[in-house]
């Protein structure tokens, strides 16, 4: 049902929550597929939530985790300031 709603690989778009070496878990989000090819063990890319996006929408407040990175830094060397 995930992947039909979200049109995305589970667990992709999902939070998950990890222990650093400090012992303090942290919120972290799952943005893709490390292992396209491999399917015995996959693996997935994410990242840390480091912000709290916050909203008003039709009078009604959101507030959302979220990642504040502007692009890959894996690139062409064509930058378009792409923001998501």
């Amino acid at each position: 049902m995930f992947s039909k709603r979200y049109n995305a690989r589970f667990p992709v778009g999902l939070y998950v929550w990890i222990a650093g070496e400090d012992g303090i878990y942290r919120r972290w989000l799952v943005v893709a597929t490390a292992d396209r090819d491999e399917n015995q063990f996959p693996t997935w890319e994410v990242l840390r939530c480091d912000d709290i996006y916050r909203w008003i929408k039709n009078g009604k407040y959101y507030e959302f985790p979220g990642v504040s990175r502007s692009q890959n830094s894996y690139n062409s060397g064509l930058w378009l300031d792409y923001k998501f």
